[in-house]
């Protein structure tokens, strides 16, 4: 193993050049161009590669922690089981990079670029990756818990079985991604955007939701447990057979969603809009409805039992005032405005990444 001091001499390092193994802890390495290099193991703790030029570069079980990788370039660099916990990134370029399994907890990663990048099952609890655009990202079985990623975009990311305990995702835009089964448990997602997810089976149990977009999500099956969904927009969503207990969803818009055999119990739906949202087959218990507007919704088989109704709007029943004689009125099929929740295979599928993942 070739070993150096935090003193060696930059000009001896060039692009490409086979470092495996490599010891360079706290080395001064501002600047540097490695790109393509092979460092395969190598040392690096603590060391300054603010501004390096690691593109390309094989940084497979390297040791990266503590390092100051301020405004590097790692692009289509391999990062698969580094250690980077507790580096500061701001600023990097990490698209198109391969790190599976490797380690980003605590690390400060903000205004950084990770578009396509692949992370599956990395571990970045505790990361700050605010403002930082994740797009188009693999962070399928990533565990991204306690992660802030205030206004983050995570459009179109895979985060299937990811978890984001407690994580902040307030004012972030995650629309179109895939959230398959993914665990959001007290997650902070005040006014994100979460249009179009795909998100069945996903865990929502004491988020807070409020002012968010959801429009045209698959929420099916998901747990939104004790939620806050103040003002939440769900329009043309489907939550069939969602777990809506004690959730908080005052002024919430469920218009033309899907909330069949729906479990809404102890809810609070104050001055909620469910206009023309399907609600067959749902049970709701102790909810209270006050001056909820249920106008064209499909309400005939809602089980209502012990809710309150004040000032509630209903549906009117619709009858032909004035028409010709003995001529009957055409048949209308009624073609539904929600998004269709995923078949068992379509979620089999979604969650492919993941399960390839832990079969290598």
């Amino acid at each position: 193993m070739q070993s150096s001091s935090p003193t060696i001499d930059i000009a001896n390092l060039a692009p490409g050049e086979h470092l495996e193994g490599i010891v360079l802890g706290g080395a001064s390495l501002a600047g540097i161009n490695l790109s393509g290099a092979f460092l395969t193991g190598a040392d690096l703790q603590g060391s300054d590669l603010s501004e390096a030029v690691l593109n390309n570069s094989d940084l497979r079980r390297a040791h990266l922690y503590k390092c100051m990788l301020i405004a590097a370039n790692l692009t289509g660099a391999k990062l698969s089981d580094a250690n980077v916990s507790d580096a500061i990134l701001t600023g990097a370029i990490l698209q198109n990079v391969v790190a599976h399994s490797a380690r980003f907890a605590n690390a400060i990663i903000t205004e950084s670029n990770l578009t396509s990048s692949d992370l599956r099952r990395s571990v970045l609890c505790g990361a700050n990756l605010s403002v930082s655009d994740l797009s188009a990202a693999n962070l399928a079985g990533c565990d991204l818990s306690g992660a802030n990623l205030e206004g983050a975009n995570l459009f179109n990311a895979n985060l299937a079985r990811a978890k984001l305990i407690g994580a902040n995702l307030t004012g972030a835009n995650l629309s179109e991604a895939n959230l398959t089964e993914a665990n959001l448990t007290e997650a902070q997602c005040m006014g994100a955007d979460l249009s179009m997810i795909t998100a069945p089976g996903a865990r929502f149990t004491k988020a807070n939701l409020d002012a968010a977009t959801v429009r045209l999500a698959d929420l099916s099956e998901c747990d939104f447990t004790e939620a806050t969904c103040h003002s939440t927009s769900f329009e043309r969503a489907t939550l069939r057979q969602a777990n809506c207990t004690a959730i908080l969803a005052g002024n919430a818009i469920f218009e033309f969603a899907d909330l069949r055999e729906a479990k809404l119990v102890d809810c609070c739906f104050l001055k909620a809009n469910f206009v023309g949202a399907d609600l067959t087959g749902a049970v709701a218990r102790r909810c209270q409805f006050d001056e909820a507007d249920f106008y064209w919704a499909l309400i005939e088989q809602l089980v209502l039992d012990m809710c309150s109704m004040v000032g509630v709007r209903f549906p009117e029943k619709v009858e032909v005032a004035y028409g010709p004689k003995n001529v009957v009125p055409p048949r209308v099929t009624l073609v539904p405005l929600y998004r269709t929740a995923v078949s068992s295979e379509e979620r089999k599928a979604l969650l492919a990444s993941v399960l390839n993942e832990e079969a290598d």
